[in-house]
């Protein structure tokens, strides 16, 4: 599926975001490796989720009003399963910072608001 330059620009930004907490971070902790896997693979979880949800909403916007609201709440659930998941495997692996995955995850996030932002200013 193609990808908009909107939803490029948002991979993009998260990306950078991670990365400059990542580039920060390192200095202050002192598990300098799990703390970079954790971000590592937090922001490709939610970088994977996103589009995920960009794919679903896509979709169901060609599906009956009922049948995308099935379609999207069982994307939705997956996607929650798939977040469980990974904490669940941070809490129990010891080469995975939580915090970082945290972040990780919420890059994304902090991206649109970003972009969010300086488009209105």
């Amino acid at each position: 599926m193609e990808y908009s330059n909107l939803q490029r620009k948002i991979i993009t930004c998260g990306a950078l975001i991670s990365a400059i907490a990542l580039f920060i971070a390192l200095v202050f902790v002192k598990d300098k490796a799990g703390f970079a896997y954790g971000i590592t693979f937090g922001t490709i979880i939610s970088i994977l989720m996103f589009i995920q949800m960009a794919n679903s909403l896509a979709k169901s916007s060609d599906m009956a009003p009922a049948k995308a609201q099935r379609f999207v709440s069982s994307r939705y659930a997956i996607r929650m399963f798939i977040y469980g998941v990974v904490l669940f495997t941070a809490i129990r692996s010891d080469h995975l910072n939580i915090l970082a995955i945290i972040m990780g995850f919420l890059s994304i996030k902090a991206a649109i608001l970003f972009l969010a932002i300086i488009k209105k200013i």
